[in-house]
């Protein structure tokens, strides 16, 4: 996965102007609430436009001001759970999914609606309008439609965060399953440290929207004026010694994913 981001926008008073080439399998955005996070993965995931610059992925062009190209978010290979999501959609929880699943092609479906109904604990609001439903559960949903479009990036907005610690623990081996079988790469973006870690090593800091930091949590510890602002986040951290192994939370064990349609 390539992602290649060089965009500049302004919102009242908040300035972005980030520039940041990915081509690690998964990676941490890092920042303090008001640094950008929601902005950009806004920006890559195209619910908002930038002003000026460009957005690729894989070679794909999302945006380029100077081409003139926009393509819309429905159209990019992009799967995005964001704070915002599903919040004015006012068909039923069903009904979207089922629209969702169908739009994408058949050779690339990787999940049946049931199987994510029943991991998400979605059965019981099928019939309610996404609208109507809380945060906690249109999170749900919004991740529930990213994976039935098998994306080849999904964009994660403190969704662990958002879901709980019981969902989370359900989710985290069906992302790295993803991940390792299916080479789904995650872009989490995050304040906190602990969270991240629990997907990858690798980090983007940023700060009033511009990137300050790239590259492995251990690396960017090590340098000048990092630490501290690392340390600052909401989850303390601990960095590994040279020798020492990255470890994560133990996982319940993960179902098995339906074989594609």
């Amino acid at each position: 996965m390539l992602l290649d981001v060089n965009v500049k926008l302004r919102r009242g008073h908040f300035d972005l102007a980030t520039q940041m080439s990915i081509d690690d399998a998964s990676v941490g955005l890092l920042g303090k609430s008001g640094a950008g996070k929601s902005t950009l993965l806004s920006l890559i995931a195209g619910t908002l436009q930038p002003q000026s610059g460009h957005i690729s992925l894989n070679g794909k062009i999302l945006f380029d001001s100077k081409k003139g190209i926009v393509m819309p978010r429905e159209q990019r290979p992009i799967g995005a759970v964001l704070q915002t999501d599903c919040a004015d959609i006012a068909e039923t929880v069903r009904n979207t999914l089922q629209a969702t699943y169908f739009r994408t092609l058949k050779q690339r479906r990787l999940f049946k609606p049931d199987y994510l109904i029943n991991l998400l604990e979605l059965g019981g609001i099928l019939d309610n309008p996404v609208q109507l439903l809380s945060g906690g559960e249109r999170q749900r949903v919004a991740l529930a439609r990213s994976l039935l479009k098998s994306p080849k990036l999904l964009l994660l907005d403190e969704t662990f965060a958002t879901i709980g610690d019981a969902y989370r623990m359900q989710l985290l081996p069906i992302l790295k399953r993803l991940l390792d079988e299916f080479g789904l790469p995650v872009l989490y973006a995050s304040q906190s440290v602990g969270e991240i870690i629990e997907l990858t090593d690798q980090l983007v800091v940023l700060e009033h929207g511009q990137v300050m930091r790239s590259g492995s949590l251990r690396d960017i510890a090590k340098q000048h004026g990092v630490l501290r602002y690392l340390a600052s986040a909401k989850s303390t951290i601990s960095c590994p010694s040279p020798s020492a192994t990255m470890t994560f939370k133990p996982v319940a064990v993960w179902p098995t994913a339906p074989a594609p349609r």
